[in-house]
């Protein structure tokens, strides 16, 4: 590289600029380190509870999007080691007035599963949006006169998204309705195969958990939820050679009695744990089961209650 002469003066002008430019900003950001350092403890502060506002507004904004309801959550009163439910009225009533004046342990009416709701909305959303998209193209092509014979097949795209859009608005997520009454203490849902009773338990743990957390709940007014010390869940297959725990025991040892096991034993099994559930003075106890001997208890133990999910058998769904 050759330097003319005439450039050397001003090329060594311009480094000696970078270079107190350089020093300028190392000198100024020693200034505000400085500064800092000072108000690290404030500044830190301002941090936790700008963090604190953006979880608030996350949860605000999602349970707006989803058009949530606020929920009546309680503590349950103890009294002499039995645990009751809180002796307060539902937080609002609807139309149907009648139900809401009964006084419910747990009262969850139209309550939608958070993931299929959310799954639903989103894939409504983007076939929407793929049918503006679609119509857009198209009238841009018929003002500029471009392809017909491409025009067509995009017609023809566009008519298979609106039918697409119009199943997606059809086939609308089930809600459940939960109304357990304050002297029900285990409930037994029943019901076929992929009739939803799993996501039934998911739906009510999930609910708790929102609540607990300050999310509004996905389901119609009013909710009533007892405060749950905790949720928990078995999910899959708990089998394992190495602990010498087969499919039937990895249940076993969780919660699912009667996974894997001879339906006459597992049916036995089920019936004296959710009875020691009840005696034990359990606040609530779940279960969905397929043996039809649990739905027995009902009717000879005043705290057990049956539900049961339906199949429809026109639309097989």
């Amino acid at each position: 590289m050759i330097e003319p002469i005439i450039a050397v003066p001003l090329n060594d002008e311009l480094q000696g600029a970078r270079a107190l430019v350089v020093r300028a900003e190392l000198e100024a950001l020693s200034k505000l380190t400085d500064k800092i350092l000072l108000e690290l403890d404030n500044i830190q502060i301002l941090m936790q509870e700008t963090v604190t506002l953006d979880k608030v507004t996350a949860r605000a904004r999602y349970s707006i999007a989803y058009d949530g309801t606020l929920p009546d959550l309680y503590l349950p009163n103890i009294e002499h080691g039995i645990v009751n439910a809180a002796k307060d009225e539902p937080a609002s009533t609807t139309s149907s007035a009648q139900l809401t004046k009964r006084p419910w342990k747990l009262f969850i009416p139209n309550a939608y599963h958070p993931l299929l709701l959310q799954q639903h909305q989103e894939n409504l959303r983007r076939t929407k949006k793929d049918v503006a998209s679609a119509t857009a193209e198209i009238r841009r092509r018929r003002i500029y006169g471009q392809d017909i014979a491409e025009e067509d097949q995009l017609a023809s795209e566009l008519d298979f998204m609106k039918i697409r859009v119009s199943e997606l608005e059809r086939n609308h997520p089930i809600p459940v309705d939960f109304m357990i009454a304050e002297e029900t203490t285990v409930l037994v849902i029943t019901g076929p195969n992929t009739g939803g009773k799993t996501i039934s338990l998911k739906t009510v743990g999930l609910a708790s958990l929102m609540a607990k957390i300050g999310l509004y709940i996905l389901a119609s007014e009013p909710v009533k939820i007892p405060w749950f010390d905790a949720v928990y869940a078995d999910i899959g297959d708990e089998q394992s050679l190495t602990q010498s725990l087969s499919t039937f025991s990895g249940h076993l040892k969780q919660i699912g009695v009667g996974a894997g096991t001879n339906p006459l034993e597992g049916a036995a099994l089920g019936m004296s744990l959710l009875g020691s559930f009840a005696e034990a003075g359990s606040f609530l106890t779940l279960a969905t089961t397929h043996h039809g001997e649990l739905k027995t208890l009902k009717y000879s133990n005043d705290s057990f209650e049956n539900a049961c999910v339906e199949f429809d058998e026109e639309n097989l769904k």
